[in-house]
């Protein structure tokens, strides 16, 4: 089933009224989420691209968001760019992520994203091409190289980026894998630390 993505947004931070713009624009339960989030546990989720859809009728937003964390044991802080939509709030409340992970909106959004990121990064050799997807997402994660995490990206969105077949960008992966220059766990690579 094909879906349509009614409208999408992406955000630079480079000006003040962005930021206004950010809090007019981002609403539903994923900004609520987000909103009760800063509140009790001080953590930043703020939506880097916005991608506005329908799910059984209502609207839906699916996010590329940042997310600065703290531990609440340690102290410690950290950061990491992830996708998420109007789904987070369930699937977070019920620790289970394929809640979101299943959403046609989500999904959309991803497909979206592959195709007019992906095309930026098709070189005639596969393995350069990845490597470079890779090498991308680790410069600048907020760009938003249609990944689920930063850092990590899924053989079949690639595939898709890439317009090749999942096996092809698989064979390819074992290669860079056995060069060092990759890690591959089952679907999901990245590169080596």
């Amino acid at each position: 089933m094909s879906l349509e993505i009614s409208r999408s947004y992406s955000f630079s931070y480079n000006r003040p009224l962005e930021e206004q713009n950010r809090d007019e624009i981002f609403k539903g339960p994923l900004a609520d989420w987000a909103r009760e989030r800063r509140e009790m546990y001080l953590e930043v989720a703020d939506p880097m691209h916005l991608y506005f859809g329908f799910k059984e009728g209502q609207p839906h937003t699916a996010a590329w968001i940042f997310r600065h964390l703290m531990d609440g044991e340690t102290g410690q802080t950290h950061w990491m760019f992830h996708v998420a939509c109007d789904c987070m709030p369930e699937a977070d409340s019920l620790d289970e992520p394929d809640i979101m992970y299943s959403c046609e909106v989500l999904a959309e959004a991803l497909i979206d994203r592959a195709m007019t990121e992906g095309t930026k990064f098709i070189r005639p050799d596969l393995g350069q091409s990845i490597l470079d997807i890779l090498e991308q997402d680790r410069k600048d994660p907020k760009r938003w190289v249609a990944n689920y995490i930063n850092g990590q990206h899924e053989v079949p969105m690639l595939a898709l980026m890439l317009g090749r077949h999942p096996d092809d960008v698989t064979e390819v992966a074992h290669d860079l894998e056995e060069f060092g220059a990759i890690e591959l766990e089952e679907e999901t690579l990245r590169l080596a630390a």
